[in-house]
């Protein structure tokens, strides 16, 4: 029979096992852990190491987005009176865009062509000009200077009748993004990067601000089953009468 101290003795053994058997899975599991943290550490700069695009144009555009959608994203959901507060903030915006990288208007030109224009401009004879050459801008500048700055960033969209509340928040969120965007696209020299970032920055935009509103209205499709619209197929026939006419039988 096991006296009182060997008991003692015992359950103490038992106790030291335990713990040093616990602390050496315990070991195990935190090895594992600093395992998977390096690995993943490895296979994230492997990650980034590789080309990320075959465009720089669309590189470039990528690196832009991470910087301008959450900001977009910010102003357009604080819109929640009326959709089309959002539809005209979503106008307007892709309008400031499309007038800012517009191709033709922001190609810069080439050095030879830029010293061509220089020369041309050299050996214009200043004395005597020809009057009939002459083009009148007066009554166009007039008319530039009487624009507002929130009628000046609508043009292009004048005949849409769109929210003005989403035309000034439009306003305020692009005066955040342009330098962003036209310090980006002016870093591309080649025409095609130029114009891979020019349309894919529209249709991205476009896509994003579907999502928007959508994660503002979802639309839930309930899960269903085959056997659960049989049932229901079959319970609804019996509620109208097992689907025959009660009058005459047919």
């Amino acid at each position: 029979m096991i006296n009182e101290k060997d008991a003692l003795r015992l359950y103490i053994r038992k106790a030291i096992r335990l713990y040093k058997e616990n602390k050496k899975q315990q070991e195990l599991i935190e090895e594992q852990k600093f395992r998977q943290l390096i690995r993943g550490l490895i296979l994230r700069e492997k990650a980034e190491d590789q080309p990320k695009h075959a465009s720089t144009g669309i590189n470039v555009l990528e690196d832009l987005l991470k910087k301008i959608i959450p900001q977009l994203q910010t102003d357009y959901k604080i819109m929640t009176t009326d959709p089309a507060q959002r539809q005209s903030f979503r106008a307007h915006i892709l309008n400031a865009v499309q007038n800012s990288l517009s191709p033709e208007l922001m190609y810069a030109l080439s050095d030879t062509e830029t010293q061509s224009l220089k020369e041309e401009k050299a050996s214009i004879v200043v004395d005597n000009p020809d009057m009939s050459k002459f083009i009148d801008i007066e009554d166009k500048v007039d008319e530039e200077e009487e624009l507002s700055p929130a009628e000046q960033f609508s043009k292009g969209l004048e005949d849409q009748n769109l929210d003005s509340t989403g035309r000034n928040m439009a306003m305020d969120s692009f005066k955040k993004m342009e330098n962003q965007v036209k310090d980006a696209y002016e870093l591309l020299d080649n025409e095609k990067d130029r114009g891979l970032f020019y349309d894919y920055l529209i249709t991205n935009l476009k896509l994003y601000f579907d999502k928007f509103e959508e994660e503002m209205n979802p639309t839930v499709t309930e899960p269903t089953t085959p056997e659960y619209e049989e049932e229901k197929s079959r319970k609804t026939q019996e509620d109208t009468g097992g689907g025959e006419n009660p009058i005459s039988g047919v």
